[in-house]
């Protein structure tokens, strides 16, 4: 599990994304987090250059909370 509540001397968790392929890892604070397949080594997977693409998108962002909840909260099924 990580809590950004230890990251949060010097930075502000408005600014801060978790990307892994458990939720659970992030379920802490799921406002910050993307998941992202699991890499098994496929060589047509893209999904670090999705990545890439959605974290450009959100890189001047006040907040990067609103965003995520918007994208990806119907993934996790919380309202």
């Amino acid at each position: 599990m990580k809590d950004l509540s230890l990251l949060s001397e010097g930075r502000d968790i408005k600014d801060i994304i978790i990307v892994d392929n458990k939720v659970e890892s992030y379920s802490v604070n799921l406002e910050n987090g993307i998941p992202i397949k699991s890499y098994m080594g496929e060589p047509d997977d893209d999904h670090l250059m999705l990545l890439k693409k959605y974290l450009l998108k959100l890189k001047d962002c006040d907040d990067v909370r609103p965003g995520i909840r918007r994208d990806f909260f119907e993934i996790y099924k919380v309202d």
